[in-house]
């Protein structure tokens, strides 16, 4: 894995996921995605379709507000010092990630901010609401 020197947001960090495979596109190309088709995944990547924006997207806005706030309280729950990261495969950099975090062994860490709603289902459900 080699580490890339870009900021995780801007027009940089999205051409850089435009010219890769990403963990984001895995789901994708694995058939399991509810929002998108390998179909449309390919004419996004070829420029034949723009992706849709998200960055209205509540949820979306909320995650990205959160994410520093979920960092801070897993480095405190570890005791380890967590960085943002953008990761390509050394032996084929079109395979990339961009990462929540790596930990000090460099092991990612992937966090999530839940909205109220899916919190408190986990909460009560526990992993019956998968």
């Amino acid at each position: 894995m080699r580490i890339i020197d870009l900021p995780q947001q801007g027009d940089q960090w999205l051409k850089w996921r435009q010219e890769g495979v990403t963990a984001t596109d895995a789901v994708i190309l694995s058939g399991r995605s509810p929002y998108k088709t390998v179909w449309r995944l390919w004419a996004e990547k070829v420029g034949y379709a723009r992706p849709v924006d998200l960055s209205l997207n509540p949820l979306v806005q909320w995650g990205k507000k959160m994410e520093p706030v979920a960092r801070s309280a897993a480095e405190d729950y570890f005791n380890d010092l967590l960085m943002p990261a953008l990761v390509e495969s050394k032996s084929n950099p079109i395979i990339r990630a961009s990462l929540d975090a790596l930990n000090s062994n460099n092991e990612p860490v992937e966090l999530k901010a839940p909205s109220k709603k899916v919190w408190e289902e986990v909460s009560n459900q526990g992993s019956s609401s998968f």
